[in-house]
């Protein structure tokens, strides 16, 4: 009897010991993923690429959480993890989740034609919810309109926004290809409205924000008082300035929430937990619909692989502000990243921390050579630059920030890349500016994907305003 205590005792110690090591192994390679993801997000910090929040967790555990840059840079306030972003198109998977919701209580189905809910919307009967929620409805895109800019700084109702884009003509017929729209979710949220007798708002915090505890989200209004929300930043020369003024009531259903990267996180685990509606109905959400080029679009989620591992993500981007969210259901990983500067690389920084989850050779970013730009350069750039027959490039600078607007397409601004390059913060081009012996700059240089294209600058722009 005595042995038989003495070797259960052996075997109990044996147990522990082992118990220990694994936990010692496991928490030591913890401190290791740690240490690599806050060194890869320090260096993007001082690249001021990144200006922010992040948490890094899965079902059961935060892996990594940290904040980097300040909310407030004219008052010197740090940024936390409790600090509220703005979303932008990250309020999308909201949205869409809003309207599943409508139809497990059998308010709505998403194959009913939006003439239903909007008699008097053209080609109504054509165009159904689904179309909206996938980007296949055909209807142009409100915020890419050339007025956008003088429209988004002023309070609009959702009618006054729809009007906007409810008279033009659709850029192809509904269910034939994905073409990003906000206004597709406009009329989402003005549907939601209709349905549920409240406003979009009151709809999204009782149905979901409430019932997952997410306290440091809600619908954002320029006028309100909400204590630790981040100031938005844009990139200008070496600095950062104000970003452009947009009243919250624009951005509406397809962009106007905000929130922490904690409560994200409890929104990422509601997924992955089947949470909120059926496992039926997530399905669907999760069901590749579209194809859009780079990936495929379910119901307010973009789908894609990265390093062979499934991924659900969305990102986001308003005037100040950068947002992107992660899940990978099959490792149960969520990468939650909400930035105060406009055009951020959140895309780049979240497949950088996939990496390092799964111990990819992530390369640090390494420390950007910041030279100085003068205003009078970027005035020197200012013009009409005509690249073909189809393609002219106009420049213009505000201050220290400088933009191109093609033909026919939004605005971008454009970064200094070293001597007389400028790009923009993610994408595949850049511009080089030519000067002639005078030192006069008299052409440009496009570079896409390799390929060079010369353009002439026809005239000079001496003021264009924004």
């Amino acid at each position: 009897m005595q042995r038989k205590k003495q070797k259960s005792a052996f075997h109990f110690v044996i147990f522990q010991l082992i118990f220990l090591i694994f936990t010692f192994m496991a928490y030591a390679n913890l401190t290791e993923i740690s240490t690599q993801l806050d060194e890869y997000l320090s260096a993007h910090a001082k690249n001021k690429d990144f200006s922010g929040s992040v948490i890094v967790a899965n079902q059961d555990k935060v892996i990594f959480s940290n904040s980097y840059g300040l909310s407030d840079y004219e008052n010197d306030v740090s940024n936390t993890i409790n600090t509220k972003f703005r979303l932008g198109s990250l309020s999308k998977p909201f949205t869409s989740l809003a309207i599943m919701i409508l139809q497990e209580r059998g308010r709505l189905n998403i194959e009913d034609p939006i003439s239903q809910y909007i008699p008097d919307y053209p080609r109504g009967k054509q165009i159904k919810i689904r179309h909206l929620l996938t980007h296949t409805s055909g209807i142009p895109n409100y915020t890419a309109f050339y007025d956008h800019k003088f429209f988004m700084k002023h309070r609009r109702s959702p009618h006054e926004i729809i009007e906007t884009f409810k008279d033009k003509d659709l850029l192809f017929d509904p269910g034939s290809r994905f073409e990003y729209s906000n206004s597709g979710y406009v009329l989402l949220g003005y549907i939601i409205e209709r349905v549920a007798g409240k406003s979009y708002a009151e709809y999204i915090r009782e149905s979901i924000f409430d019932p997952l505890n997410m306290q440091d989200s809600d619908y954002d209004r320029s006028f309100a008082l909400v204590k630790g929300r981040a100031r938005g930043y844009i990139q200008a020369g070496t600095d950062f300035e104000n970003a452009d003024f947009v009243d919250m009531s624009v951005p509406y259903s397809a962009g106007g929430l905000y929130s922490s990267v904690m409560d994200l996180m409890k929104f990422s685990r509601a997924i992955l937990q089947k949470r909120i509606v059926l496992d039926k109905t997530w399905k669907q959400i999760f069901t590749s619909y579209y194809p859009t080029g780079y990936s495929h679009y379910g119901l307010g989620w973009f789908i894609d692989k990265i390093y062979d591992k499934k991924r659900i993500s969305h990102p986001g981007a308003i005037q100040g502000f950068s947002a992107h969210l992660a899940i990978f259901p099959e490792d149960n990983f969520i990468i939650a990243l909400l930035c105060n500067i406009e055009f951020a690389p959140l895309e780049q920084i979240s497949r950088g921390i996939i990496g390092i989850l799964l111990k990819k050779n992530i390369r640090i970013p390494p420390l950007k050579k910041t030279e100085k730009i003068a205003i009078e350069d970027f005035e020197s750039y200012t013009g009409l630059y005509q690249v073909s027959d189809e393609l002219s490039i106009e420049v213009f600078s505000e201050g220290k920030r400088l933009y191109v607007e093609p033909s026919g397409q939004p605005r971008f601004q454009i970064l200094h890349r070293g001597k007389e390059n400028y790009g923009p913060r993610m994408g595949n081009w850049y511009i080089t500016f030519i000067r002639g012996e005078d030192g006069q700059v008299t052409g440009l240089i496009l570079h896409v994907n390799g390929e060079k294209r010369e353009g002439v600058k026809i005239y000079k722009s001496s003021f264009k305003e924004l």
